[in-house]
């Protein structure tokens, strides 16, 4: 990686390898085999993803249930400098479904609501 000496954010798309409750720690794989290490900030939140017309679907409750090994995840938050490395804190997460290999986008009137709330 290279050197930096700033702050930045940046969202991760990865699958969960673990995730460490008291910790708060969870590590992700992106699919190129990276591994990112991140902390769950104190007010960190969460949800899965809706449709356009759909409400809010909130997920918080949820990580120790979502955050499984295998399971396709979102992850956005901050980068922070620490000598040679990083240490990313993460603010909130979007899962794509309710589990490993749960995909909203896969269900079967998924698009159809799409282009009917268009």
């Amino acid at each position: 990686m290279n050197n930096f000496d700033f702050t930045f954010s940046d969202t991760i798309q990865g699958y969960v390898s673990y995730f460490d409750r008291r910790e708060r720690s969870v590590q992700l794989t992106t699919s190129d085999g990276r591994q990112y290490k991140g902390l769950l900030a104190s007010n960190a939140y969460a949800r899965i993803a809706e449709n356009l017309d759909e409400p809010y679907a909130d997920a918080t409750q949820r990580l120790a249930e979502l955050l499984m090994p295998g399971t396709l995840v979102y992850a956005h938050g901050m980068f922070y400098p620490e000598g040679d490395q990083a240490s990313f804190e993460i603010k909130w997460l979007v899962f794509p479904g309710n589990g490993p290999n749960i995909y909203r986008q896969d269900e079967q009137d998924w698009w159809i609501k799409q282009i009917h709330s268009i």
